[in-house]
């Protein structure tokens, strides 16, 4: 009987201790499962943040793109800004020349015109003095001379108006040369202005694209380290759901082998309580 009783008190204790290692168990499992929840709560956590640095970085890349594109833009109009200012300053200094020809052109069309009238004035006295002189002579009974005289005096006259009128027709010319010339000024002064404006324009196109260069270079510097970045964090939630899986794992195991351990207790309090004295 001593025995039998020592025996029931052997199976007691280990069925108590089977059951004190199952609920050690279970709590330890439980605690790992937590940790893992926890694990992986961090794992989604990063996800997401990878996710956004990932968004970010792709936003950056692209608008770094579009800055260098437009910086190329840019140069391609600042290149044809360029050229044709350098043309149309050309062109203005080809024109500014033609008005200083036009200029000496009028100059000396005036001159010719003030000799023409000097001409004419000339003409006209000598065909007065003629006729002055041909009436003296009619009066001293010399006809045939007093009209060769008057027809000579008569002459005179008639070139002297041609002159004169020359000298008009000369002077509107050196006028309209003179007119000419300042258009002709003008033109190639507004076509320099607007050729040193577009070379102006031209320089500043340039800059704006350097800068645009510049910060289209940057912005996918910046891009291309935060999708390093993103990939390392990538990285990291993929060893957070991997160590997440395990710690759960190994918690639902332990959940197990308390469970089992509980029932081994329990089947052998009851074998031990089955029992008669």
């Amino acid at each position: 009987m001593a025995g039998k009783s020592k025996k029931k008190s052997d199976n007691a204790q280990a069925a108590e201790a089977v059951t004190a290692l199952s609920e050690a168990t279970a709590t330890a499992g439980v605690a790992d499962i937590d940790d893992g929840l926890e694990t992986m709560a961090a794992a989604v956590e990063t996800s997401k943040f990878g996710r956004q640095v990932m968004r970010d970085a792709t936003r950056k890349m692209v608008e770094g793109e579009a800055s260098q594109r437009s910086a190329r833009n840019l140069a391609a109009i600042s290149s044809v800004m360029a050229e044709a200012g350098v043309d149309d300053v050309a062109q203005g200094v080809a024109l500014l020349s033609a008005s200083d020809d036009i200029a000496v052109q009028s100059a000396l069309v005036g001159e010719l015109s003030r000799e023409d009238l000097a001409l004419g004035m000339e003409l006209a006295s000598i065909g007065g003095q003629l006729q002055a002189v041909g009436d003296v002579v009619y009066d001293l009974d010399m006809p045939l001379l007093a009209e060769f005289l008057e027809s000579l005096g008569s002459r005179m006259r008639e070139l002297s108006a041609d002159t004169i009128h020359r000298f008009g027709a000369t002077r509107a010319l050196a006028r309209a040369l003179a007119e000419t010339g300042a258009s002709v000024e003008d033109l190639g002064s507004n076509e320099v202005g607007e050729g040193m404006m577009r070379i102006e324009a031209a320089e500043e196109a340039a800059v704006l694209s350097e800068v645009a260069d510049e910060v289209g270079r940057e912005l996918r510097s910046e891009g291309r380290a935060e999708m390093a970045a993103a990939r390392e964090i990538r990285e990291v939630t993929e060893d957070l759901v991997m160590d997440a899986t395990s710690e759960i794992a190994g918690g639902a195991a332990q959940l197990g082998a308390a469970e089992a351990m509980a029932d081994l207790a329990d089947a052998v309090m009851e074998e031990e309580t089955s029992k008669p004295d």
